[in-house]
């Protein structure tokens, strides 16, 4: 890898560093959002903890996602099921 050398202005230096610490801060938030998930999530928390609506969760059903059926109408989705199934999923 050849290094290349930037000469930025300080200013420019601050709006970058206020960037990477605002990014950094909404990512440990969000983190720690999902970190309050137990290993077995209703559809709703399901849908949560990854970002999208009932629907598209229901679209990844279809698609393949395992749900537990626990009795009657209470459905729960393994986190760790869930997260391998969308790592499967990337490009």
């Amino acid at each position: 890898m050849i290094p290349i050398n930037l000469s930025i202005s300080e200013e420019d230096s601050a709006k970058i560093k206020a960037a990477m610490l605002e990014s950094a801060t909404d990512a440990f938030k969000q983190a720690s959002k999902q970190h309050n998930y137990g290993p077995y999530l209703s559809l709703g928390e399901a849908a949560q903890y990854v970002g999208i609506s009932r629907a598209s969760l229901t679209k990844l059903v279809n698609e393949g996602l395992s749900v537990i059926q626990v009795t009657g109408s209470i459905q729960r989705i393994s986190k760790q099921t869930l997260d391998k199934f969308l790592r499967d999923k990337e490009i």
